[in-house]
């Protein structure tokens, strides 16, 4: 027997539009459902766009679409037999012209249908000529769900031809919340400053790497209240980037490392004016903050004299430590609303600690 051509041999479908196709077919035009898997380009995401117009309630094992729409279930399937996209489209639309520039960007896209609800979506950016319908025209190529969803979905300031193309990998709700923070954390930061950055990021992008070392060169703004104030005499507060970053290659430690972690507020950093620098953990209740690590120069451990006086000196301020984090202690940090908390503040050992000179004097 000899083979259909290539283009006609189905292509399956799955989830919501396989579950509406089956339904049109069963009820209203038998052979749809091998249509659409028959169906390329503009066509096939045209079927995709019709079965997403009407609604349909599942009910057990029975579905059923809403009173009075049979008439025009009926004229959608026929239509889903035929093989004009445009006369299809403008059924479904109820005689709205088709926007101009859609059916040539369904014609990019893969054989999967989108999620629920984007051709809608994509049709109204389309009508209005908005920025992101001009963005998605802009790409080259076939077109991904990835791009779809970012074109649909990220902030306007990241709304870049040359980015959306090239981080279909990066879930848009996440790149939203990094420019919520950003525009939090870094007060001389505007959309054009992130726009302009994303422009120039390099490829495949890396979320939490540009993240990082945006922060680290803008923060100014601490997105909490710090535990120490600006004029301590013992502590100087670690508020901004370029001050976290400075401090950790003069004290040779890991502060840089930790920049996410004073972006997002769940914890501050601080160093006192003999060089150990204190990691606190911020809580819900107070005293609101606890101090979870503190360590010398090159990451060392604390002699006995600095653990006794940084304990005074964090007590005279109202700020506890956390000794040996226990799975109890962790529990109880969990209850009062304490988040993401690493281990707790291991005392110094007396017993292979050697006393420095001041001590042995």
């Amino acid at each position: 027997m000899a083979q259909r051509p290539r283009s006609f041999l189905p292509i399956p479908f799955n989830g919501w539009a396989l579950l509406r196709a089956d339904y049109l077919d069963a009820t209203y035009g038998p052979g749809l459902l091998t249509n659409v898997m028959r169906a390329r380009g503009a066509m096939r995401h045209s079927c995709f766009a019709a079965l997403e117009s009407f609604s349909l309630q599942v009910v057990g094992q029975r579905r059923q679409a809403q009173d009075g729409e049979t008439e025009h279930l009926q004229k959608i399937a026929a239509l889903m037999m035929a093989p004009s996209a445009n006369n299809l489209m403008e059924a479904f639309r109820h005689g709205k012209p088709v926007p101009h520039g859609y059916l040539a960007l369904l014609a990019r896209l893969g054989s999967d249908p989108l999620p629920f609800g984007f051709y809608v979506r994509l049709a109204t950016c389309f009508e209005r000529r908005d920025q992101r319908a001009r963005l998605l025209e802009r790409i080259g190529g076939e077109i991904s769900r990835g791009m779809i969803e970012a074109a649909l979905e990220l902030e306007e300031c990241a709304l870049i031809p040359r980015f959306v193309a090239g981080t279909s990998k990066t879930k848009p709700d996440a790149m939203n919340e990094a420019i919520k923070r950003l525009r939090l954390v870094c007060s001389d930061l505007s959309d054009q400053g992130i726009s302009q950055s994303l422009g120039d990021v390099a490829m495949p992008f890396d979320l939490e790497a540009w993240f990082e070392e945006t922060v680290l060169r803008r923060m100014d703004t601490p997105p909490a209240p710090h535990p120490i104030s600006e004029n301590d005499p013992d502590f100087q507060p670690l508020i901004s980037g370029p001050e976290i970053a400075a401090s950790g290659r003069r004290l040779q430690n890991c502060l840089r490392g930790r920049i996410l972690l004073a972006a997002s507020g769940k914890a501050a950093f601080f160093v006192s004016k003999n060089d150990i620098a204190f990691e606190a953990r911020r809580l819900s209740i107070p005293p609101f903050w606890v101090v979870s690590e503190m360590l010398g120069a090159g990451n060392r451990s604390l002699t006995v004299s600095e653990w006794n006086w940084a304990i005074e000196a964090l007590a005279a301020r109202g700020i506890p430590v956390l000794v040996n984090m226990d799975r109890g202690g962790d529990q109880l940090l969990q209850k009062i609303g304490h988040c993401d908390f690493g281990c707790g503040v291991e005392p110094p050992a007396t017993d292979d600690v050697k006393p420095t000179e001041a001590e042995a004097a």
